[in-house]
């Protein structure tokens, strides 16, 4: 996750913790509410979801320029 500067890699745990609302998704670019497809609206029903169960904040370990690739 970014903020400003700030760089912190969230860590999920290794089963599903919890349910979760989707609010929004992400485009790598944006965020925005879930889209409507055809005439049927997002679903609002809780889906399985990894939440973090920590975190690390990599510019406090890693202050120069970051590159994170998958």
């Amino acid at each position: 996750m970014r903020k400003g500067a700030d760089v912190t890699l969230l860590i999920a745990g290794d089963t599903v913790s919890s349910p979760a609302t989707v609010v929004a998704v992400s485009d790598g670019t944006n965020c925005a509410p879930p889209p409507t497809i055809g005439h049927v609206p997002p679903s609002t029903a809780p889906v399985p979801a990894f939440t973090a169960e920590t975190d690390y904040p990599l510019t406090a370990q890693y202050p120069e320029p970051l590159t994170i690739g998958y």
